[in-house]
């Protein structure tokens, strides 16, 4: 086999072990979303309100569900943060919208007005404007835009500075409580800022310069190196042979991957469906069940692709090494597996 005909099959090889290590990795982040999802339901349940909301965070993160969305705005009011428990019933109705879940956008936007009676709100007024202006809440720049427009905030303590050029930075922290009411933040006439008087530096004088004797150093004549060539191995190698055998095993094994990678995920999707049809947890253990040998498949298939890779990439070193062996200049190949893909590099 020709050089450019071996290079392009290696090229085709490596894009089939990403499309497949690529589909065993976001079934695995699918199933890491269901199982968080299932840990902050039972911890939700028992009252642990502080470990089970940011579970619902970190299992949409890991693979979108409606009820994780809905169950996390509902996690948030329980912790009394009013305001961002509404942005989040508001969010998830407008998934249920978008995806025909006519109930559960209902049951989300009734949530939501409920709230909505006991946001409370927060108006920044400023006194007066000077240039560079910027009032900043916990951190957050509030745009000049926002001054004088209610917004809701979460109940607790809130930080409010409010710096410029030239000017002394004003602080205030306001307590935030109770329900329904709107509360000014007024910000004052900022203070000037003292300038220092700049100091005189002394100035350092000049020391006379010195002479130095730099001593005469003879020229050595250099001499030459002479480098020995390394020898060349003659004669028929069996590295081709080999390479062959270990490549065909890797790319059998590596479209076997490939093949369990896709039907594990078919598995999956069937059991995440069921899933998702299910209302208020009540899922059966054969969903789980089915989940879980969906998830052994793609287990299987990533190690499957990966051996395969890995043998693939073997049998081409040895091919190319052994068919190299007469040129003046060794090829020399790395190979590198991730769970990107895999990658290689050298000269030949």
């Amino acid at each position: 086999m020709k050089r450019p005909t071996f290079y392009v099959l290696t090229q085709v090889l490596c894009c089939l072990a990403v499309a497949a290590v690529a589909t065993s990795v976001c079934a695995e982040d699918e199933a890491a979303g269901r199982v968080l999802f299932n840990d902050a339901m039972v911890l939700s349940k028992r009252g642990a309100l502080d470990e089970a909301c940011p579970k619902f965070e970190e299992s949409l993160r890991q693979s979108y569900n409606l009820n994780a969305h809905y169950f996390l705005a509902d996690c948030l009011e329980r912790q009394g943060k009013t305001a961002t428990a509404w942005t989040t019933f508001l969010s998830a109705a407008s998934k249920a919208k978008a995806v025909g879940e006519t109930r559960r956008e209902q049951t989300a936007r009734k949530r939501a007005d409920a709230l909505e009676q006991k946001l409370v709100r927060l108006r920044v007024v400023v006194s007066r404007e000077v240039d560079g202006l910027e009032v900043r809440r916990n951190g957050t720049l509030v745009g000049k835009p926002m001054w004088g427009a209610l917004v809701p905030v979460d109940p607790g303590e809130v930080e409010f500075t409010a710096s410029a050029p030239k000017f002394e930075t004003y602080r205030t922290t306001i307590n935030v409580f109770g329900e329904g009411r709107i509360l000014d933040v007024t910000i004052p006439r900022l203070a000037r800022r003292s300038e220092p008087l700049a100091a005189t530096e002394p100035k350092t004088p000049i020391p006379a310069p010195r002479t130095v004797t730099v001593p005469v150093i003879s020229p050595v004549t250099p001499v030459a190196e002479t480098r020995a060539d390394p020898p060349r191995s003659e004669g028929h190698s069996a590295l081709p042979t080999i390479g062959w055998v270990i490549g065909g095993a890797g790319v059998l094994t590596l479209a076997g991957g490939g093949v369990l990678a896709l039907i594990a995920k078919n598995s999956f999707n069937s059991a995440k469906s069921a899933f998702d049809a299910c209302k208020d947890n009540a899922c059966d253990k054969r969903t789980q069940a089915d989940e879980s040998s969906a998830i052994r498949k793609a287990n299987w298939a990533t190690g499957l692709v990966i051996g395969g890779a890995i043998a693939t990439a073997v049998g081409a070193v040895f091919v190319i090494a052994g068919s190299g062996e007469s040129d003046a200049t060794h090829p020399s190949v790395a190979v590198g597996v991730s769970p990107a893909g895999v990658s290689f590099a050298g000269r030949f």
